[in-house]
């Protein structure tokens, strides 16, 4: 299909279409006939827009500032509008409240099952700066290496963090790595731990979807506490069950290979018959399944998979004198379970002594994260000092159930560890702010910071890897026998569905990082704020790196300000980007099926990569950011913000596709002796090996788009209050020039689409919705409240091939639908009820040739919003003072 993308706004239409959309909903919000005093009515708090809080980011220096005042874009999101709507999981709740932030789906795709990629404005997953409570989170151990959105990055994950320990999320949408350092460069989200002190507050919620699967149970407890005065602690307690969900299609193929018996001969069984049978035995195909059954088998996982997770997080303060001594952190430990898939019973890949029936493979994850952070807070010299330091652990861990390896054949355990990735960051800063009497008021900032990354890869045990290949390989001294596949053929190494990481594989890596910045912020006038900031970097691997930020606000009028900013930034290649390798099982389209392929993923390090391929340290990505827009607050319940954005991205930093060594040279014919016509055999054919991807910042990027948000909040004349809200984004990314090769692939016809493919282009500029809207109302009387939202996720497309343009597929824009009412029967005990897409909406169908058979119904790789339908959910919220 063609890579058009003409139905997304293009660039100079964007102003257009804000205005009109800005002009539009102040007709339709100003001034609604059912409502009481019109729209210059005063509103009651219980009611206002979140957006009049204050908000903590934005500007290391300043003081505290509304989203609506702010030079640059924020979003404030409290844990009620998070939680409407009955999602559980935070990344979740966040697509569904902020229009630019996205959340895909995935499946049959390894880890990324479990923990799926978070992006901001269609950036990578590992662009985005995640901070909690103004400190720095650590990134998730898991490298996204199948196909999905976030190919090749390790970003945070926000799930390991409860919802419920949540007082409000800020979404920064503007570029701020001169202020926070590293991977801001498509905004900053901050995560507000509670810090309430006057209650104990229960929560429960089940919920399971329209088709009766996915039965979602969640409790909580969170609790808080004063002590000594103005300190604080508050502690979460959180436990969630979520059941898998499958939307599989019915396996109409043939489940086992029938024998007949050839005449003069015996009945054979199926391991009977070599590769060549020679006339000793024929196999039957018109048997597709067991006793004759044309109707199919349901053998596949295709959904969300089986999950449960259990949190404790906290947040206290105590006060000790003029000084005040802090801590935040929190334990989250997720099990998972989901499929690969299904091995029927003649496959090469299935032991039938083992499995007769045939398999299907489950990948089991245990995820532990851990995070602390510890400081000081005091004012000494006239100026407002914070030291603290933070930690935080990601440990990620494959236990493969259910399956065989094939080379250890009637011997092979059915399951195994398949080995763990972990990561650590540890971060001390010293931060300092002044109150400064230069022009209307001024506020300055410094600070310093350093901070150590590690990476860590353990081995899994033996059963996961060993074959006839791999170190140490079957029939070595001491290792167990080695078994063909069932047809005397060469078995595949390792447990099926993720063979394990193997010794050569284990990584122990760190790197450490120092920087220096200022920020500064003035109000020139009544009417303008100026802001600057400048941070300089240096890193133990690449070096360093200088960023410098302009922001500016300008009050035209009362009601009306216009904003702009200018940036530079940079994100460090990740540890995970430097130094993951393994041997894993990925399925790609060859002919129009989805095959399993053995690849190999090498380390930037690794000689293969380094000295075979030439490709150099990685480096930074750097990245420019421009933003302008202006916000009009006509009265105390009307805001309006519009916000356009420019990001270039230079070296990207990209996972490529499959080298593999060429069947024909670049001169038409077959490679020669020496490999001297066949450039890609010629660097893999040293190394010994078939086939090598790797990491490289091969290309850069440009992304432009819009952010308009809407509020407005009023009482109506019959009684209760009333709150609108619009959110609409609309994005743009595409590749700018040529895929960057390295000179030792410059005579290889097609280096460059192997490097980064026109499959992984197609995901980066459109498979993510370059538009989401979300409309919402909610009402409040009393003890009633009813709450709707709307959201329009635009087109997507994906590819299913590389090499086949024929296999791409544009899924159509969707309305999703949320609706829930909740009555409060005491002070303490509040009952809702509600569904989210209430009219059990999924995405396009796969075309035949996408759809493994009509086993996959929908597009695996790029759905925004799944494809498990309605979801209905009942919940129970408790609220009990301590009394103290």
């Amino acid at each position: 299909m063609s890579r058009s993308i003409d139905y997304v706004f293009p660039v100079p239409l964007i102003p257009r279409v804000a205005a009109g959309v800005l002009v539009a909903a102040g007709f339709l919000f100003a001034a609604p006939p059912t409502l009481a005093g019109g729209a210059n009515q005063d509103v009651p708090s219980s009611v206002s827009s979140i957006r009049e809080e204050l908000i903590t980011i934005g500007a290391r220096a300043g003081r505290e500032r509304t989203a609506v005042d702010s030079a640059v874009p924020v979003d404030a999101f409290d844990l009620e509008q998070l939680a409407a709507g009955g999602q559980t999981e935070v990344a979740r709740m966040l697509q569904m409240a902020a229009p630019s932030f996205n959340f895909s789906t995935s499946t049959i795709s390894d880890g990324t099952d479990i923990v799926r990629p978070a992006t901001l404005r269609g950036m990578q997953p590992d662009q985005t700066l995640v901070l909690v409570n103004g400190k720095r989170r650590h990134n998730s151990a898991l490298m996204h290496v199948n196909g999905s959105i976030g190919r090749g990055t390790a970003g945070v994950d926000l799930n390991a963090i409860p919802a419920s320990s949540i007082q409000r999320i800020e979404v920064l949408r503007d570029g701020a790595a001169a202020q926070y350092g590293s991977d801001a460069i498509a905004g900053v989200i901050n995560v507000i731990l509670k810090d309430q002190t006057e209650t104990i507050d229960p929560f429960i919620q089940y919920g399971q979807t329209f088709e009766s699967d996915g039965e979602n149970i969640l409790g909580s407890i969170n609790a808080g506490f004063p002590i000594l005065g103005e300190g604080f602690v508050n502690a979460t307690l959180e436990y969630r069950d979520r059941s898998a969900s499958n939307r599989a299609g019915l396996d109409m193929r043939q489940q086992f290979n029938f024998v007949e018996q050839v005449e003069g001969q015996p009945q054979l069984g199926l391991n009977d018959c070599p590769a060549n049978p020679g006339g000793l035995c024929t196999y039957r195909a018109d048997e597709p399944n067991p006793a004759g059954d044309e109707s199919g088998v349901l053998n596949h996982r295709y959904g969300d998979p089986d999950s449960e997770n259990l949190y404790f997080f906290w947040n206290a303060a105590l006060p000790l004198g003029a000084t005040e001594l802090y801590t935040f952190g929190g334990i989250a430990q997720r099990e998972g379970q989901s499929g690969g898939f299904f091995r029927r019973n003649y496959d090469a890949r299935s032991v039938p002594a083992i499995h007769p029936d045939g398999f299907l493979p489950l990948i089991n994850t245990n995820v532990d994260d851990t995070s602390a952070g510890l400081g000081l807070r005091w004012e000494l010299l006239n100026a407002n000092w914070d030291l603290s330091g933070t930690y935080g652990e990601n440990e990620f861990e494959f236990v493969i159930t259910n399956s065989n390896n094939v080379a250890l054949g009637p011997n092979s355990p059915t399951s195994a560890n398949a080995g763990t990735l972990g990561t650590e960051l540890v971060v001390f800063n010293l931060d300092a702010s002044w109150e400064l009497d230069w022009f209307q008021s001024s506020q300055l900032s410094a600070g310093l910071e350093w901070r150590e990354d590690k990476y860590t890869l353990s081995p899994g045990e033996t059963n996961s890897f060993i074959g006839t290949s791999t170190g140490p390989a079957c029939d070595d001294p001491g290792q167990p026998a080695c078994f063909p596949n069932q047809y005397g053929g060469t078995p595949a190494a390792g447990i099926q569905v993720f063979p394990g990481f193997q010794p050569a594989n284990q990584r122990d890596d760190s790197r450490d990082a120092a920087a220096i910045y200022a920020d500064l912020e003035m109000d020139l006038t009544e009417r303008f704020l100026l802001g600057a900031a400048v941070r300089f970097e240096d890193y133990s691997d690449f070096g360093n790196t200088l960023n410098g930020k302009l922001a500016a606000r300008w009050n035209v009028v009362d009601n009306v300000a216009l904003r702009a900013s200018v940036s530079t930034g940079f994100r460090a290649p990740s540890l995970q980007q430097q130094f993951f390798n393994n041997i894993s099982t990925q399925f790609v389209s060859i002919g129009g099926v989805q095959t399993p392929t053995e690849v190999g993923t090498f380390a930037n390090d690794s000689p293969v990569v380094s000295q075979g391929f030439g490709i150099p340290q990685l480096q930074e990505e750097t990245s420019t950011n421009v933003s302008g827009g202006f916000s009009w607050t006509p009265t105390d319940s009307f805001t309006a913000t519009v916000d356009l954005y420019y990001i270039a991205v230079e070296d990207r930093v990209v996972l490529s596709g499959r080298f593999e060594p060429e069947s024909i040279g670049n001169d038409g014919q077959p490679c020669d002796a020496t490999n001297s016509n066949c450039p890609i055999a010629a660097i893999l054919e040293p190394f010994n090996i078939n086939s090598a991807q790797f990491f490289s910042n091969a290309i850069d990027t440009e992304t432009t788009g819009v952010d308009i948000v809407v509020d407005y909040a009023t009482e109506l004349s019959g009684g209760g209050f009333l709150k609108l809200g619009a959110g609409l984004n609309f994005n743009r990314i595409v590749q700018d020039g040529a895929t960057r090769v390295p000179d030792t692939l410059v005579n290889s016809p097609g280096a460059d689409e192997t490097l980064y493919s026109r499959q992984e282009r197609l995901w980066l500029e459109q498979g993510q919705p370059r538009q989401h809207w979300i409309l919402s109302a909610a009402y409040d009387r009393g003890k009633f409240n009813i709450f709707t939202k709307a959201n329009w996720f635009g087109p997507v497309s994906s590819a299913e091939s590389a090499s086949d343009p024929s296999l791409d597929q544009e899924f159509s824009g969707k309305w999703l639908v949320d609706l829930e009412a909740g009555w409060a029967f005491t002070d303490s005990i509040k009952v809702v009820l509600g569904a989210n897409n209430i009219f059990d909406t999924t995405p396009d169908e796969n075309i035949a040739a996408n759809s493994f058979g009509g086993i996959f119904p929908y597009n695996r790789r790029t759905t925004p919003f799944g494809f498990n339908g309605g979801f209905y959910y009942g919940r129970i919220i408790m609220s009990f003072g301590t009394g103290l």
